[in-house]
């Protein structure tokens, strides 16, 4: 093991490492992502992201390495419906996707 973190509150529900694996983003049933460096596993960004649990945290395939921290790096999913984009520097979602049903 190359090392161990309480990543939230409550219970993770996701997590995903960054294409360059120097960072994994969690999601937790409190609606909360962050984004943890490796292998220290210090918290570097949190985005309280969703009002319900956090379905899946997914990393642009060139987040970190092609596209910019300000641009789209992160996207998640909460049981709503709502997919959120986010960028590494703001804790307000760069678009809100609404409309999946069922």
């Amino acid at each position: 093991m190359i090392g161990s973190q309480v990543g939230d509150t409550r219970p993770l529900s996701s997590c995903n490492f960054s294409p360059d694996s120097n960072y994994l983003a969690t999601g937790s049933f409190t609606g909360n992502v962050k984004v943890w460096s490796v292998p220290d596993l210090q918290e570097v960004h949190k985005i309280p992201a969703h009002d319900l649990q956090v379905g899946a945290v997914v990393w642009h395939p060139g987040a970190l390495v092609t596209v910019e921290e300000s641009e789209c790096c992160l996207a998640t999913t909460a049981s709503n419906g709502e997919v959120k984009l986010w960028s590494m520097t703001s804790d307000e979602p760069l678009a809100v996707l609404e409309g999946h049903e069922g």
